[in-house]
């Protein structure tokens, strides 16, 4: 601890006059008097010495104002298009900008130090809530964009986040506690901009914030030259091969991340450093404005503009000095480091603000008029030092509307404003009809740009006011449809037989259920992206029925060993493909309907897994009647508040009798297990590890096996070794009952009406019933009928008298007559055909 004054500090003080730093002193802890010392002694005396007398003095320069009137329009310029021909020149730059991406080349810089007050808002600006609908931080807006730029690359994209010393640490918490919005976290790397102390407006002293502390301030976007220098990483990124930088600030969210037209055309012409800008509304816009004075590009602050020559006009009558900077760069990596190289050190610039300080007795001030100074570096002061650099305008209304003030423009209410009436005109470029009023938000994850919402949006959606359209790369490019099709259906015999059991029969409309299974997801899951487990002996008949699906994709298992390690199976090779891969786990024997309802319960749990990367989530049903034949899951807290339709799983519970049945649909908590997953890929093969190792260390096997066999050599090998077990029993009831301070199981309610169609007695509410409660599905002719099933194929007539509550099945070869609800009776004939010989039959 520092319990004596460095001698040489004093001096310093005493030769700079600041020793009243020091009038607290003995006031302060041993533990104050270490922080206090360790901050004057990193500042740079000399240099604030130097500010304050080039800022309070004459100095023979030329000033902001006259260097203004020596301004002209910026020459190397690439406007909206107009033409045709500017339209293939952007389609061109779109293309080049895409292949930078795709290599990898690219990286994203945020400004993120600036904190909320003028806002009201006691955090970084970046947790500010701007989503119109979703109320979605800037930072999640911004982040998302990231990643589906990264996804539609294919390629990472890394993230460096510059924060201040007051935003830094509430922004990495910020960061960890959303999971990264789903950006990976090796890939995100936060770093400080410096500090520079605050002066007194009229003697040049510095202020203290406490006894013991300074006033220091970001030393401004400028500062980050110095920032990236002192954590290295420009060695990083080098070493990273990231040579293009997409710079932005938090407070835009209509900032378009990683534009590739903008990238294109910054490699295209060689530049240096491209800076975006809009048109300004008004000479009067506090926007600074792109120039060249004396053949260099640079930026004058609207401050330092004379309002004569903002005035002046072109020869069309347009603003001569038009271009507003929107604060979006690209810088090359290799100009950067020259700088560093070179030691260059951008100047400071003087604000005269209203800064909270101590006064001579030890008391706070909260000053009424500006009381200080502080010096900030701008970036754009490295533009006259490029070799080569670029302007590119965009569409004010298209990404430009930062957060600024608590009310009028720039506002939450104007900036939310903004985004909806963009997304809304995506829409209606789209071909979909929407109110002029309708309040929307486009999620970054259903569409970055105009052209890809129109090659996804699903213009038969009841598009109602508010609207929040979201998730949709996890569900056309994250998102794997996983189908589970390896039961042999021996419930529906006789017309489900071991070459053809119930998942590839049609029940219930024109398609088998395996194909509805893939139907009900096909328009908004990739074909590419579905697979299907199923038994090897139906591999043949699979591909048939999905003819979309290669052979790959087709999962085969040479013997039945539950669902844990069927799952298993399918999340290993989809995480080889796409270690950041959601899974949509589903039997191939439900009927689901509509599609529209299942996707929207689907959205929701994907949303849970994107948000938190370790969540398992479950589809669950609410009941309609006492059930004895489906697992429960007993809901625990909700999610998000009451109302949200999800919740964390309390526990299991296995088929009740009737009597506990009845409780759990008084109780109100329950829901039926479905048998439908959403998770990450990754995160079933860690929990497998957790919790099944065995299962894991033959998955791990076979996988090995399949580098230099194949993945079907290699499951024939192996899989049959593997313990046979569920799922839920396995992994997900074991998870539940561990003690643990955070939820990792959800819950979230179907919106969709389901049936696991398990038997014959299912088809009434499959197919409906007549009016004496007859599922009838053939030729028929009844007498005295109720309450029957009756099934034929082909012109076969089925005629019955008196029957009540049975089951008729007629196929070419077979014919079942049975009371309905007796299953086991079912099962006891299909093993007794197989005793007497009748094989043939099965």
């Amino acid at each position: 601890m520092t319990m004596t004054l460095p001698t040489n500090l004093v001096e310093r003080l005493r030769v700079h006059r600041q020793d009243h730093l020091l009038r607290f002193w003995n006031e302060l802890t041993p533990t104050q008097r270490d922080s206090l010392v360790g901050q004057l002694q990193a500042v740079d005396f000399e240099q604030l010495a130097r500010l304050w007398q080039q800022n309070s003095e004459a100095v023979d320069e030329e000033s902001p104002a006259d260097r203004a009137r020596r301004a002209r329009p910026p020459r190397q310029v690439i406007r909206v298009p107009q033409s045709e021909a500017d339209r293939r020149a952007h389609q061109a730059a779109y293309q080049a900008g895409l292949e930078l991406l795709r290599s990898g080349r690219v990286g994203v810089i945020l400004v993120a130090g600036g904190e909320g007050s003028r806002l009201g808002f006691p955090h970084p600006k970046g947790q500010f809530p701007i989503g119109p609908v979703s109320n979605k931080s800037l930072f999640q807006m911004l982040a998302e964009q990231v990643v589906a730029r990264s996804r539609e690359a294919g390629a990472v994209i890394p993230y460096y986040i510059m924060t201040s010393d007051a935003t830094h640490d509430e922004t990495v918490e910020f960061f960890l506690t959303h999971r990264y919005f789903g950006l990976n976290p090796r890939h995100v790397h936060f770093f400080r901009q410096g500090t520079m102390p605050a002066v007194d407006l009229t003697t040049g002293r510095l202020l203290l914030g406490s006894k013991h502390e300074l006033v220091l301030n970001p030393d401004g976007h400028g500062g980050i030259l110095r920032a990236l220098d002192r954590e290295h990483i420009l060695d990083q990124m080098c070493d990273a091969g990231v040579d293009y930088l997409y710079y932005h600030q938090v407070d835009n969210p209509l900032a378009r991340v990683c534009d590739p037209v903008f990238l294109g055309y910054h490699a295209q012409t060689g530049s240096e450093l491209s800076t975006k800008v809009v048109a300004k509304l008004s000479a009067a816009e506090r926007m600074g404005v792109i120039v060249e004075v004396d053949g260099l590009t640079q930026i004058i602050e609207y401050s330092d503009m004379p309002a004569d020559v903002s005035e002046q006009v072109d020869s069309q009558g347009g603003l001569q000095f038009w271009a507003g900077n929107t604060a979006i760069h690209i810088f090359s990596r290799d100009f950067l480091t020259r700088l560093r190289d070179n030691r260059i050190e951008l100047p400071f610039h003087r604000a005269i603000k209203k800064v909270p300080h101590l006064d001579e007795q030890g008391l706070h001030v909260q000053p009424a008029n500006e009381n200080a100074v502080k010096f900030e570096r701008f970036i754009f002061d490295v533009l006259p030092l490029t070799e080569k650099s670029l302007v590119y305008e965009a569409r004010r209304e298209d990404e430009f509307c930062p957060l600024k003030n608590k009310t009028g423009d720039f506002s939450q209410t104007h900036v939310q404003a903004s985004l909806s009436r963009l997304h809304a005109s995506w829409l209606r470029a789209a071909g979909v009809e929407i109110a002029s009023d309708a309040l929307v938000e486009i999620s970054p994850l259903f569409a970055v740009d105009p052209a890809e919402l129109a090659a996804r949006v699903d213009r038969t959606q009841n598009f109602d006011s508010p609207l929040y359209l979201s998730t949709e790369p996890a569900l056309s490019r994250l998102l794997n449809l996983v189908i589970m099709a390896g039961g042999s259906g021996t419930r529906f015999w006789p017309e489900s037989r071991r070459a053809k059991p119930k998942q590839f029969l049609t029940l219930a409309g024109d398609r088998s259920l395996i194909q509805q299974a893939a139907d009900r997801c096909h328009s908004w899951v990739s074909s590419r992206n579905m697979h299907v487990v199923t038994n090897a002996a139906y591999v043949a008949e699979t591909l048939r029925q999905l003819p979309q699906l290669t052979a790959a994709q087709v999962i085969a298992e040479p013997c039945g060993r539950n669902t844990a390690p069927c799952i298993g199976l399918a999340a290993w090779q989809v995480r080889e493909a796409d270690p950041n891969a959601i899974l949509l786990i589903t039997p191939a024997d439900h009927l689901i309907r509509p599609e529209q309802a299942f996707r929207a319960t689907v959205e929701r749990a994907v949303q849970f897994v994107t948000e938190q990367p370790d969540a398992s989530v479950l589809i669950g049903i609410p009941p309609q009647y006492p059930a004895t034949g489906y697992g429960y899951i007993e809901r625990g807290a909700a999610v998000a508040g009451e109302g949200t339709g999800a919740w964390s799983v309390a526990r299991f519970r296995e088929k009740p009798d009737v009597e506990t049945a009845r409780e759990f649909l008084s109780a109100g908590t329950f829901l039926w297990n479905s048998g439908i997953f959403v998770w990450r890929a990754a995160r079933i093969l860690e929990l497998l590890a957790e919790f099944q190792p065995a299962i894991y260390e033959g998955l791990s096997r076979i996988a090995e096996r399949a580098r230099v066999n194949g993945w079907a050599a290699a499951i024939d090998e192996g899989f049959a070794q593997l313990p046979s077990i569920s799922i839920d029993h396995g992994v997900l009831e074991p998870l539940v009952s561990r003690l643990t301070t955070r939820s990792e199981v959800f819950v979230v309610s179907a919106t969709f009406d389901w049936d696991d169609v398990g038997s014959w007695q299912a088809l009434p509410k499959a197919l409906g019933v007549d009016d004496n409660e007859n599922a009838v599905l053939g030729t028929s002719c009844v007498v005295n009928t109720k309450r029957c099933v009756i099934r034929t194929t082909g012109d076969h007539l089925v005629a019955t008298i008196g029957l009540e509550d049975f089951v008729v099945v007629h196929t070419p070869d077979a014919t079942l007559v049975a009371p309905q609800g007796d299953e086991a009776a079912l099962r006891q004939l299909v093993k007794l055909l197989e005793e007497r010989g009748f094989g043939r039959y099965l």
